[in-house]
């Protein structure tokens, strides 16, 4: 009876120790398996490309400040001065103190160059002068002025759009750049006369225009009105007197 015990015991410490050997096998290959399946690791990032001539040049820029005014509001045909200054060493505030001509005065930063060129443009509804990009080189050390003179064309909310641009050498050739743009709204009313010559051109203008107005419209409009009238009504000998044969003869002859 006791060597029956021990053969099963035998038994089944042998059938546990295969089981666990054959858990073991299927475990390893399961994780052979997971290892096989996983993808490659991704392969090292490669250098950065190196900056372009253009990169190198803005690279090279410094900061600056400018100023400049903006005319709340404008009349047509009323010319008015605008000017703008740049400087790298100065705060904006010192900047600021040196605008002199009116209008609400505003500032902002940007990067400056050794050239730079600035363009005041009013997309038709201005006449500024001097028109086009305007060239200069930048001191480091003194402020630079640009300085247009703006006549409004054209009535209501009008744009004027003041726009810094950066001069680059770039494989030997100079380009452009633009490195800060302002576009400002100014409303432009109708202009009336302020000084007596004004006044009195004003009034020789306007009875000009209702003497043509009177000679091309009223006049025959009334005459015409009047020649109805009389085919219904007998005028008086003077006004017939002076509608066949007087000055407004013309005028009836046409009409009739």
């Amino acid at each position: 009876m006791r060597a029956r015990t021990l053969i099963l015991l035998f038994l089944a410490i042998a059938l546990a120790g295969g089981t666990a050997m054959l858990a073991l096998s299927w475990l390893r290959a399961q994780r052979s398996s997971e290892i096989a399946e996983a993808p490659p690791p991704p392969p090292p990032p490669g250098p950065l490309p190196a900056p372009s001539a253009l990169d190198a040049a803005l690279a090279k820029l410094i900061s600056g400040n400018i100023a400049f005014n903006t005319p709340d509001s404008m009349t047509v045909g009323k010319s008015k001065i605008i000017e703008a200054k740049l400087s790298i060493n100065l705060p904006v505030d010192d900047l600021i103190k040196q605008l002199t001509e009116v209008g609400k005065k505003e500032s902002g930063s940007l990067q400056v160059a050794d050239r730079m060129s600035v363009t005041l443009s009013g997309a038709g509804a201005f006449d500024v002068s001097p028109s086009g990009a305007q060239l200069q080189f930048i001191s480091r050390q003194q402020v630079t002025t640009w300085t247009w003179e703006v006549t409004p064309k054209q009535t209501g909310k009008q744009f004027l759009i003041l726009s810094f641009d950066v001069v680059l050498t770039i494989d030997g050739k100079d380009g452009t750049r633009n490195v800060n743009t302002f576009k400002r709204p100014i409303e432009v009313e109708v202009a009336w006369p302020e000084t007596p010559g004004e006044w009195l051109e004003w009034f020789k203008n306007l009875f000009e225009n209702l003497s043509w107005l009177w000679a091309t419209v009223l006049l025959p409009v009334g005459l015409w009105i009047w020649n109805r009238f009389r085919k219904k009504r007998n005028c008086s000998p003077g006004v017939t007197a002076w509608l066949d044969s007087g000055p407004g003869a013309g005028w009836h002859n046409m009409l009739t």
